[in-house]
């Protein structure tokens, strides 16, 4: 597998296999944050096909940074805040257009795993986006502290006491998972 900024470089240089692969390799990631960020699978999906379009445009003025991961993170956060500024003035211009939910029935077998998946998902959104967003990258996407911190353009202690701040009020949430 090849390094990041390496797939970089041949991006820059017209290799258009390199974004396939950088695609490939963040394509799930990115949609899980987007989604903690804008709350709708559609929005989010949307939203990385945007942030690899940016990437491609920048290839060539890309340098090298401490951390490939953090720079398309934050690239994805600033298109996804983006995204929804314009989606709150559409709301404030028009606000009789309600977006319907997309979805279809699962099958029984799934049912349980989704209700789970809800009451986590539920649990995160009660949290602030900063928070939400913290502890999307920090315990699903793995992110260490320095690279949360690139990402969000914030001090790490700021990035340790959102994340504390978040866990404190989830616990008794996700308590509630663990009792038969």
């Amino acid at each position: 597998m090849e390094a990041d900024h390496v797939l970089m470089h041949k991006l820059a240089m017209g290799d258009t296999s390199a974004l396939a692969s950088l695609f490939d390799r963040y394509q799930d990631p990115l949609v899980r944050l987007l989604y903690q960020l804008t709350g709708t699978l559609d929005d989010a999906e949307e939203l990385v096909q945007e942030t690899f379009l940016q990437l491609l445009a920048q290839a060539p003025r890309y340098r090298l940074v401490r951390s490939f991961r953090a720079y398309l993170f934050k690239m994805a956060l600033n298109l996804g805040r983006t995204h929804l500024r314009r989606k709150a003035r559409r709301q404030k211009r028009n606000p009789y257009v309600v977006e319907k939910p997309a979805g279809s029935p699962l099958p029984d077998a799934e049912a349980s795993r989704k209700e789970t998946h809800d009451l986590i998902a539920q649990a995160l959104q009660e949290l602030s986006q900063e928070e939400r967003l913290v502890v999307t990258l920090k315990e699903f996407e793995e992110m260490t502290f320095d690279e949360i911190a690139l990402t969000l353009e914030v001090p790490v202690g700021t990035v340790k006491s959102r994340l504390r701040y978040a866990l404190k009020k989830l616990a008794p949430k996700l308590k509630q998972l663990r009792e038969p």
